[in-house]
């Protein structure tokens, strides 16, 4: 893939087996591209390079198909094995099997806008099909290349100055490496995607490393995850290379469109609740590895030419107020962000959730019917905390809709004792359950920055006065919500 995107060919790829068993398979690979022919052709190009891949490359590509299974949650790693697809033994006659594969029949589809064809039937679908007509292939073939490879130019000198790093040991755990953009300035979406594109050769490298890292959207705010080697396999080269694209300006990328109106909503909530400001910076958290680790670490971050972990200026009060953004469909969705107010507890917040969302369920999508998106509860969004309700019908509307969130708030009765230890017990050992490094690095960059951060003191602190204030208060100050609808077609 990495050849293909260099020369604009296509922008994803999947294989899949649709079909195996012991004497048959049917293997698919689905690219998205404009230029389907020359992907076509570049295929048997592919497969022949792919024969020609040597043990070691071979053994390389099937350790990380062992580290992708078992990275799956158990209901996955369960799935992949029901239907046999879970990684086997080591690869044995492999030339053997790619020979195979361009000896078998195979058949060429694309899905393109062009006039329409014969319609066929089957399997109660009907589908218009017209016979495939190929525009000229230009483009020669591609060199493809297999890891592990020879180090080439990958040579590095280690920076002598370092950066702040916000260090949180854990002996035997390997670093894990939290970098993102301040607090309240994440970019938005379209910059974001174009972000990870940027950085998908370096983090391809850094999985060949034995490493692995992502650039992905975690509760609304962009964020880089970084899995170094074991110890004595630091990618110094690939690691500054990663840092250094960090600087660079990115092209935005228009994201793909959303299929389902109120994930169109959650989608654009982020960018509504921000603000115009923007501050210039990194933030860096390091969990597990040593603090020789840590030190080298730092010294890599020096090479981020923005500041590493400045001062916060004070946040801008969150965005609020109504409206309306155009989506089509026939559905009515709302979504209403409820935002901590500043000063209140946010182990009320979350236990105050946990106590609604139930509810909410049961009144409004059992008892009322509206829909089939009935939600209520706690969330984080681009680094603010609240209450969020969503809601999806297609045959309400969308003051309808907001009407039935405020009367469930205001009927909401008054909790008791009873109903609040349970709910405390649950919040507590939630709390104190083991977390990924990942969410343990952004607690602490958050605890660092005097922002809201749950923790188990503030938990076991808590009173069930404090919910019910907190209850009448987010109710009451409706001028605070942040209220996005689309209304169908």
């Amino acid at each position: 893939m990495a050849s293909l995107r260099q020369r604009r060919l296509a922008g994803d790829v999947a294989l899949n087996w649709l079909y195996q068993d012991r004497h048959l398979g049917w293997l698919a690979l689905v690219f998205a591209s404009d230029r389907p022919e020359e992907v076509d052709r570049q295929i048997t190009h592919w497969l022949q390079a792919l024969q020609q891949t040597t043990p070691e490359q071979q053994q390389h590509y099937y350790q990380l198909s062992r580290r992708r299974f078992q990275a799956l949650s158990p209901l996955d790693q369960l799935r992949q094995r029901a239907f046999g697809f879970a990684p086997g033994a080591p690869p044995a006659g492999f030339a053997d099997f790619c020979s195979a594969l361009q000896a078998a029949p195979s058949v060429s589809l694309a899905c393109q806008t062009v006039s329409p064809g014969e319609p066929v039937a089957t399997q109660g679908f009907s589908l218009p099909l017209s016979r495939w007509r190929r525009r000229p292939e230009s483009d020669p073939a591609l060199a493809f290349a297999f890891y592990p490879q020879a180090a080439g130019d990958l040579v590095a000198k280690c920076p002598e100055k370092a950066a702040p790093l916000l260090h949180l040991p854990s002996p035997g755990e390997p670093p894990r490496l939290l970098l993102r953009p301040p607090f309240y300035c994440s970019p938005d979406q379209a910059e974001g995607l174009a972000r990870g594109e940027q950085l998908r050769p370096q983090l391809a490298a850094l999985r060949h490393a034995g490493g692995h890292g992502e650039w992905h959207l975690f509760d609304g705010s962009w964020q880089l995850t970084l899995q170094l080697p074991e110890p004595g396999r630091r990618p110094e080269a690939i690691l500054q290379a990663i840092l250094r694209q960090l600087a660079l300006p990115v092209a935005s990328l228009t994201p793909p469109p959303e299929s389902i109106a109120i994930r169109y909503l959650m989608a654009q909530l982020p960018e509504r609740l921000g603000t115009s400001g923007h501050q210039k910076g990194w933030l860096a958290a390091l969990a597990g590895g040593s603090a020789e680790d840590a030190q080298w670490i730092a010294r890599q971050l020096s090479l981020i030419t923005a500041p590493v972990n400045p001062p916060m200026p004070a946040p801008a009060p969150c965005r609020r107020g109504v409206e309306r953004l155009v989506y089509p469909g026939g559905d009515t969705a709302l979504l209403v962000f409820i935002p901590l107010p500043d000063g209140a507890s946010l182990a009320a917040l979350r236990l105050l959730a946990q106590h609604c969302e139930p509810l909410f369920f049961q009144r409004l999508r059992v008892e009322q019917q509206i829909g089939y998106v009935v939600s209520c509860r706690y969330q984080r969004v681009a680094d603010r905390d609240g209450l969020l309700m969503a809601l999806q019908s297609p045959d309400r509307r969308a003051g309808e809709l907001l009407r039935c969130g405020k009367d469930f708030l205001r009927q909401l009765a008054p909790m008791d004792e009873a109903t609040f230890r349970p709910l405390q017990q649950r919040l507590a050992a939630q709390i104190r359950a083991s977390r990924p490094p990942e969410a343990r690095a952004l607690s602490a960059l958050r605890q660092e920055y005097g922002l809201p951060e749950l923790t188990p003191q503030a938990v076991d602190a808590l009173r069930v006065a404090e919910v019910a204030d907190l209850a009448r208060e987010m109710t009451r100050r409706r001028r605070r919500w942040q209220v996005l609808f689309t209304t169908g077609d």
